[in-house]
């Protein structure tokens, strides 16, 4: 029961001191550990412990690099990726936003109380701390490092060619040369970082290497350290909006640039040019990158480019990106008319009546110079025949004053256009089909004339049929009519003699 209450009691402590501490002395260890990468330990109450991984991500680990002036975070390593820590587990399901000063103002579950085991230890990769060489050229020049948000230099006690080397490694400024002391490359200012500096020339980072801390020392500016390398420039990058074909008369936009090993700005020259051609620009750049603006692009701007990067008498040189120009055409309409009236529509196309005349107009709204139309005519038997005609005022027509039946086929139109030798055309229009008819006269020559007589013969047959059938009809009634008479007569005659 006393153990469970002095436990209890222990932890409510150390809450408090987490939830009112703004900050916390936080480590790096665990092996291959360096100043800014390794197992991140936090200490309270004189007693180191580790973090959990359970939700570590990258915005947390961004909070630990900026808490040791570490840069940014590249990585947030997990697993006990630095070997597994040992002793009290203080913090678990860490959640950073990003912006907090210390891992301490992160949310996470309340300290000391965790479901982990070391086996699951966070850690951290950071950039490191920026070094950069002043007072002369890219690789050579008074070593000068980035820490506790300012500049400073790095005292020469014990400095020689390990050291030199080391930086010059880091600065991807190719080998060492020389280790300057003494202010070679003048006094600096400011803080005095580093002092009895010693590096085996192996370490990646020169506040990797041993030294007697951030801030002590017993030098003055008149012993800053300095360095001489080889000069290795880095390779530019070349990027181009809108890669591939490019618009004619549109404008392009072309960036060179570089990433050095380090976080130093090189400030030297960038150049952009034509392999082919004659063009080419030269800016000086401040941020490691230019852009090259290519205004109304003609053709005499197509080929390939390259980004060339100087700094004093270095050169290095990119790939190269293909700047095509081409036109862009639209699809063209097509219509067809009969002036005389020939002209039929119909599901399948449209029907010419054969004789009758007919027109087709190709238009768009395309306003180069030289520009034609072009009919093309697919026949029944699959051959193509074209018919040019310059463009006026956006449009072409095509007269054909007497159809026949080689009309017969699909038409489409085609725009086309030559600026400097080079010959842009356009997608074909929807096509047209043609179908030539006989004329009505012939029909009715061919046709209704032959049925007209067929028709008037069975008339006239029916007609003296009917004439005949009236006569014998006539001729029946007057015989019955005079042997009715005769009889009427006989009666009478029959009457009188008996009377």
């Amino acid at each position: 029961m006393w153990t469970q209450q002095r436990n209890f009691f222990y932890l409510t402590i150390v809450s408090y001191l987490f939830a009112s501490s703004a900050s916390a002395e936080i480590r790096l260890a665990g092996h291959q550990s360096g100043l800014c990468s390794g197992r991140v330990e936090i200490s309270y109450s004189n007693r180191w412990g580790t973090v959990c991984d359970d939700d570590w991500d990258l915005n947390d680990a961004q909070v630990v690099c900026r808490q040791l002036d570490c840069g940014t975070a590249l990585a947030a390593p997990k697993k006990a990726h630095f070997g597994d820590g040992s002793g009290l587990i203080w913090l678990d399901d860490v959640s950073c936003s990003g912006n907090e000063r210390s891992i301490i103002q992160c949310q996470h579950r309340r300290s000391g109380k965790n479901s982990c085991t070391h086996n699951k230890d966070a850690g951290v990769i950071c950039s490191g701390v920026p070094v950069r060489l002043s007072g002369s050229t890219l690789c050579s020049g008074r070593v000068e490092i980035f820490y506790n948000n300012t500049w400073g230099t790095v005292c020469d006690d014990n400095w020689d060619m390990n050291d030199t080397e080391v930086v010059c490694r880091e600065l991807g400024c190719g080998t060492a040369q020389s280790a300057a002391v003494s202010a070679s490359f003048g006094e600096g200012n400011g803080s005095i970082w580093l002092d009895d500096v010693s590096c085996s020339g192996s370490e990646s980072s020169l506040t990797e290497c041993q030294h007697r801390g951030f801030g002590t020392h017993d030098c003055t500016h008149s012993k800053d350290a300095g360095v001489v390398c080889s000069v290795i420039l880095p390779k530019p990058r070349i990027f181009m909006s809108h890669a591939g074909e490019v618009e004619w008369r549109s404008d392009v936009s072309i960036t060179c640039s570089i990433s050095p090993q380090s976080q130093q700005l090189l400030q030297g020259e960038f150049t952009l040019k034509q392999i082919s051609g004659s063009f080419s620009q030269k800016k000086t750049s401040t941020t490691n990158s230019a852009t090259f603006k290519i205004l109304n692009v003609d053709f005499d701007k197509d080929g390939l480019y390259q980004c060339e990067y100087s700094h004093d008498s270095s050169i290095s040189t990119s790939d190269s990106v293909t700047v095509s120009v081409t036109v862009s055409l639209q699809q063209p309409n097509i219509s067809v008319t009969s002036p005389d009236g020939g002209l039929v529509e119909v599901p399948d196309g449209s029907e010419i009546i054969s004789g009758y005349s007919f027109v087709f107009t190709c238009t768009n709204n395309e306003n180069y110079p030289g520009g034609v139309f072009n009919l093309i005519l697919y026949g029944s038997n699959m051959k193509r025949t074209k018919h040019t005609k310059p463009s006026v005022n956006n449009s072409a027509s095509f007269s054909f004053p007497v159809a026949d039946f080689g009309h017969d086929g699909r038409y489409s139109c085609v725009y086309e256009t030559t600026l400097s030798a080079r010959t842009f055309t356009s997608p074909e229009a929807s096509s047209i089909h043609i179908i030539i008819i006989h004329s009505i006269i012939s029909v009715l020559r061919c046709v209704f004339l032959p049925l007209i007589l067929l028709l008037e013969n069975i008339a006239l047959h029916f007609y003296y049929k009917v004439i005949k059938k009236q006569k014998s009809d006539k001729k029946e009634n007057d015989e019955t009519d005079v042997s009715r008479a005769e009889e009427v007569e006989a009666e009478e005659e029959a009457v009188q003699e008996i009377e």
